[in-house]
């Protein structure tokens, strides 16, 4: 299954209040398998989670290790892997945000391009307003200029 896919089949999966786990625990168990555990953010255990489920074995051995519970370690991790990184948006590609100077960052699955500035992205932990503390996952119309203080760090091209 496409990594797109995978991510659209999550669509609609939503936690319980404050990081602390989800009421489909199935959903639950399988970011914890990747490494999740409340009330940690869950964005990058989601993305994680899907490219677990898409990548054929092979490609997974080559990225899981690369991938953590973190929006910018994961980007720092592809980027040091060898993965491409673009400025622009590509489809199928992770697009990673960071939280001002901070550690902290965003993280989803580009799902359609528009043009070179305006894509659609499906993200975990995001919420109606597109922040990057939410409570579902949900596919966002999104643009490479910064939302609020969030700063595009970049698409990493798996």
């Amino acid at each position: 299954m496409k990594l797109i896919d995978v991510a659209k089949s999550y669509i609609g999966q939503k936690e319980i209040e404050g990081n602390k786990g989800f009421p489909d625990k199935e959903f639950e168990n399988k970011l914890r398998f990747v490494g999740w555990q409340p009330p940690m953010a869950w964005c990058a255990a989601f993305v994680k989670r899907c490219v677990y489920d898409a990548a054929s074995p092979d490609d997974w051995k080559r990225l899981g290790e690369h991938m953590n519970m973190s929006a910018l370690g994961t980007y720092n991790g592809l980027k040091a892997a060898g993965c491409t990184i673009s400025q622009v948006p590509v489809l199928g590609a992770l697009v990673v945000w960071q939280h001002g100077s901070t550690v902290q960052g965003h993280i989803g699955i580009v799902s359609s391009v528009q043009d070179d500035t305006n894509f659609t992205s499906i993200e975990g932990n995001t919420n109606a307003l597109g922040g990057r503390e939410g409570d579902i996952v949900a596919e966002k119309k999104r643009k490479t200029t910064p939302m609020g203080n969030l700063t595009l760090k970049g698409f990493v091209i798996l």
